[in-house]
């Protein structure tokens, strides 16, 4: 009777023990997706009235192109579709495209973006009330990426002087006050095209190419964090593999990145903050890939397609199918994702925003001028 009931135990143990273990996350494939993108059997035609959003910001933040060389950027009520101009410029050569460079302040009250400004790099305020725009920085540096602090008092920066390929991070007061050096390139090597991302406001994630001791030719994009209180330096990254494109979680508690498989293909790769347990989430490479607010979810553009991965379950759904698109972003409340899609008949980038769950589709911007990375009013 002992030895059975020894025996109903185990294995009521086993069962217990296979119940609590955490489903094993899928890599979402390219004909994962293809097939998603398939069965999607048409786009809607978009309608010309969103539902009443609730629970998110005002206004959508953007930049626009026009075929004369003029740069700008806008703001767009996503219920009533009326924009204003905030601020314009003219410019040489189209500029380089990155959703990162612009941004809005945590508290919603002020825009920051990287434009050229007297022939180099600048990072701008603007107030979307007033519509007054200031030049943060004085001295002549390349601005290759920044971010916000967490409370919206200081921004972090990667600059380097004109001519250089290497910089150093810094991070200056909104007013332009108190422009201090962090880290230069005598601590490691930054080259154009890092990414710094400031979650915490004790600690700051900035990529930067490095040197292996035992590799003097061969370089790879690793990641560390800063710790603002001490100004240490500490490597989240695996020095065998590239981390591009890093980008915090909003709880800050993970870390989605690019990096190398052994074809040399870009694939999609999540970890924990501390670098630990690494995960593949796609075996190809999407564009643009964006958190949702509550961390659980992710969006990308990828041939054509809207799509979202669970990052705990490592499902997938295809949400949108059009001739282009790209720079999808959320809404505050995850409810809707706004992004610059192309369709056959316009050969301009046009804003459209869509349900999270494939639905309501909208055509906010029908203009002869490019309409690219809308950012979402905190």
């Amino acid at each position: 009777m002992r030895q059975l009931f020894k025996t109903a135990l185990c294995l009521l143990t086993i069962i217990f023990l296979v119940s609590c273990q955490k489903p094993e996350v899928v890599v979402v494939t390219r004909e994962i997706i293809t097939n998603l993108t398939m069965n999607i059997t048409a786009t809607p035609e978009p309608t010309n009235e969103p539902s009443l959003l609730g629970g998110g910001g005002q206004y959508i933040a953007f930049t626009t192109e026009s075929d004369d060389g003029h740069w700008g950027v806008l703001l767009l009520d996503p219920i009533t579709k009326e924009s204003q101009t905030l601020t314009t410029t003219k410019i040489d050569s189209s500029p380089r495209y990155s959703p990162g460079i612009l941004q809005w302040s945590p508290d919603g009250a002020k825009i920051a973006f990287i434009a050229p400004g007297e022939g180099i790099d600048n990072i701008f305020l603007v107030d979307p009330e007033s519509g007054e725009t200031t030049r943060l920085l004085e001295s002549l540096l390349k601005i290759t990426a920044f971010h916000w602090s967490p409370s919206g008092s200081e921004i972090a920066f990667l600059g380097a002087k004109l001519g250089e390929s290497e910089g150093s991070l810094f991070k200056i007061n909104i007013d332009g006050s108190n422009q201090e050096e962090i880290a230069t390139r005598d601590d490691f090597r930054i080259l154009i095209a890092p990414i710094v991302d400031w979650p915490k406001e004790d600690n700051l994630l900035v990529s930067a190419h490095v040197w292996a001791d035992n590799e003097p030719f061969l370089r790879k994009v690793q990641l560390f964090q800063v710790n603002q209180t001490n100004g240490e330096l500490r490597r989240v990254s695996d020095e065998r593999f590239d981390y591009i494109g890093a980008d915090f979680s909003p709880d800050a508690s993970h870390i989605l990145f690019y990096s190398h498989d052994e074809e040399n293909n870009l694939d999609l790769f999540l970890m924990n903050a501390d670098g630990n347990k690494l995960q593949q989430l796609a075996d190809f490479s999407v564009a643009d890939p964006a958190w949702s607010p509550d961390s659980k979810q992710i969006t990308y553009a990828y041939n054509g397609s809207i799509s979202t991965i669970n990052v705990r379950e490592g499902t997938a759904v295809a949400i949108v199918s059009m001739y282009d698109t790209r720079a999808p972003a959320w809404s505050p409340d995850g409810e809707w994702i706004v992004f610059a899609g192309k369709s056959e008949e316009n050969s301009y980038f046009q804003l459209y925003m869509v349900h999270s769950d494939g639905t309501e589709l909208t055509l906010l911007t029908n203009t002869e001028q490019h309409h690219d990375l809308p950012v979402w009013q905190p």
